[in-house]
């Protein structure tokens, strides 16, 4: 977790992530010019971006809706709520990730590795 989007940006870069989620409310950048900079970045282009904004901002769910980007609502004192769609969100990922890591761990069973 990052408080800055350009600490964010510089270790998405190191690291090469599969998905970003980040709050509208991210210092130094604005939040759209920091979703702008990362999907224009040919290095990002693979990056799934999930933008958590204010359930009353109607402004910005379109914005992002509008580029593309997945929104996760955040509700005034309802962290479990946000929990949940960040879960049904980030789901895809999970299961390509638990899908890879099985073939994986198949693979070195079969050569009697595991």
């Amino acid at each position: 977790m990052f408080r800055h989007a350009l600490d964010a940006l510089m270790e998405a870069a190191r690291s090469k992530p599969d998905v970003m989620v980040f709050d509208a409310d991210t210092p130094v950048l604005g939040s759209l010019d920091f979703a702008d900079v990362v999907s224009r970045d040919p290095q990002f282009k693979s990056l799934a971006l999930i933008a958590i904004v204010d359930e009353t901002d109607s402004v910005a769910l379109r914005r992002y809706s509008a580029r593309g980007i997945a929104v996760a609502a955040r509700r005034k004192d309802n962290w479990k709520a946000l929990r949940r769609e960040l879960s049904r969100l980030l789901q895809p990922f999970a299961v390509r990730e638990s899908s890879a890591g099985r073939g994986a761990h198949r693979g070195a069973r079969e050569k009697g590795v595991a």
